[in-house]
């Protein structure tokens, strides 16, 4: 996919007068009849590229559209390159402990010399302080953990956001247990808020207290009121028809 910021040496974050400069710019450069009879072909096909691109970046709906493939691609050859980067790892790893094996024989010797290294300072840590593949092994292990999910974070955050642009609406989806756990912690806490007004309401001066605030106050009254009549159209649905 060619990249018609850089056909026109322009930033991707570039203004459209900045564009149309450069556009400028670059055709009087390469326009054909300033150049040698050797170059003219050469530099009818660069104003050519050039025009491609100006056509598409000089159009708002064409950019949109363009830009978002852009990002698409790049975020595509990212994960190729992680993926090369994975199995790079897998290589080394697999070297490691093909050393490991030949320091193993060297320090069953009883000629060699070789002595095992101390690590003075855990917190600065590097490969070359481990002569313990089981540790190597763990210590790449945990850098490529940190590494993955950077990465994936990263690449999530990216691709939600690309759809974002296109004009789609982002929903996150409850999963099923969550939404249990949910429901019953509505119910115990309504059921916690019943059991603490029933308390309330047997001790006299409380009691005195509420029935004194609903007489004198409208919005209380109406709201309890309103209360009551949903218990009660809630109640006869499961009383006897008369």
């Amino acid at each position: 996919m060619k990249n018609y910021y850089e056909i026109l040496e322009v930033s991707e974050n570039a203004s459209s007068e900045v564009i149309e400069k450069a556009y400028k710019a670059l055709v009087k450069k390469y326009h054909p009849d300033l150049q040698p009879t050797e170059k003219k072909q050469e530099a009818e096909n660069k104003i050519k590229i050039i025009n491609e691109a100006y056509d598409i970046l000089s159009n708002q709906q064409k950019k949109e559209n363009y830009d978002k493939q852009l990002k698409m691609q790049k975020m595509k050859e990212e994960q190729l390159k992680f993926d090369s980067m994975k199995k790079n790892t897998g290589n080394d790893v697999h070297s490691s402990k093909n050393n490991h094996s030949q320091s193993n024989t060297q320090n069953h010797n009883p000629n060699s010399t070789m002595q095992k290294r101390v690590i003075k300072n855990p917190l600065n840590i590097t490969s070359n302080d481990y002569d313990d593949f089981d540790r190597q092994e763990e210590y790449n292990r945990v850098i490529n953990e940190a590494y993955n999910n950077a990465y994936n974070n990263a690449y999530n955050e990216a691709y939600i956001n690309s759809l974002k642009n296109m004009g789609y609406q982002i929903k996150y989806e409850r999963p099923f247990k969550e939404k249990i756990r949910t429901f019953f912690a509505a119910v115990l806490a309504i059921l916690f808020l019943i059991v603490v007004f029933f308390i309330l309401w047997h001790i006299p001066f409380v009691r005195n207290y509420l029935i004194d605030l609903y007489n004198s106050n409208d919005i209380i009254r109406i709201l309890v009121d309103i209360v009551k009549n949903i218990w009660s159209s809630f109640i006869s649905l499961f009383s006897d028809k008369v």
